[in-house]
């Protein structure tokens, strides 16, 4: 079995009106519901999937997507540009070049080197992922009162 996009994604016109972001968990629930979770997918399937998922989105939505971390930071600091990743990025500039599609850069969130998490330099401390989303909001309209709670 294939994980494919089903026919309708689930209409958020009405969570949109209210111009409110609040977790909609319904989505994960018809994930473990209705689909079977095989593994990696290829490449090609998961372009072409993505394309179909992005293709079922109302025109006038915004799209917005957290670029790949294009280089990997080893155990002893060290860092290497992982080009598969800078292949990935390119590939959402050329495909999804739209007016309505944002592909942010997670760098220009970052303050200084402590919001790297110490665990893993590959992950990021939250206040970083929390500054994304007030960038999402923003550009979405949610006041920072509505984006903080």
């Amino acid at each position: 079995m294939q994980c494919i996009a089903p026919q309708q994604l689930p209409n958020c016109s009405d969570r949109m009106a209210g111009k409110i972001l609040r977790p909609d968990y319904s989505t994960l629930r018809t994930l473990k519901a209705d689909y079977v979770f095989e593994g990696p997918i290829g490449e090609l399937l998961f372009k072409e999937n993505l394309k179909i998922i992005l293709s079922r989105i109302p025109s006038s939505a915004q799209v917005f997507t957290i670029g790949c971390n294009e280089h990997h930071i080893n155990a002893h600091g060290e860092k290497s540009v992982l080009s598969w990743r800078v292949d990935v990025n390119n590939w959402w500039r050329l495909n999804f070049n739209l007016l309505q599609f944002f592909l942010l850069d997670f760098r220009s969130f970052i303050r200084d080197g402590s919001e790297f998490d110490r665990n893993d330099p590959n992950h990021f401390h939250q206040l970083v992922y929390f500054r994304m989303y007030e960038e999402i909001a923003k550009r979405i309209g949610v006041g920072k009162e509505a984006a903080r709670s």
